[in-house]
């Protein structure tokens, strides 16, 4: 999330939306059913330990745009965010 809205200039948002994607050790987990799991066969054959999963987590953030707080919520989940 924090490289969406630092590096990409996201909104908060927006950068929830991202595919998740989890580095355990030497392993690259990323989200199943997401942009990124077709790239997963070209990296094995590059070498990368990697695999397509269920990553669990969902993430909620504020962001202050224009004076006033603006809630986010991760799509994935159930829940949603209120703004002031």
């Amino acid at each position: 999330m924090l490289i969406g809205v630092i590096d990409w200039r996201l909104s908060a948002q927006e950068a929830l939306a991202l595919p998740n994607f989890y580095l355990r050790g030497n392993r690259l987990l990323v989200e199943q059913e997401s942009w990124l799991a077709p790239m997963v066969p070209e990296l094995q054959r590059l070498g990368g330990n990697v695999s397509a999963a269920r990553i669990g987590g969902k993430l909620n953030a504020a962001e202050r745009v224009g004076g006033q707080w603006r809630g986010a919520a991760d799509p994935r989940s159930e829940g949603v965010a209120l703004s002031e």
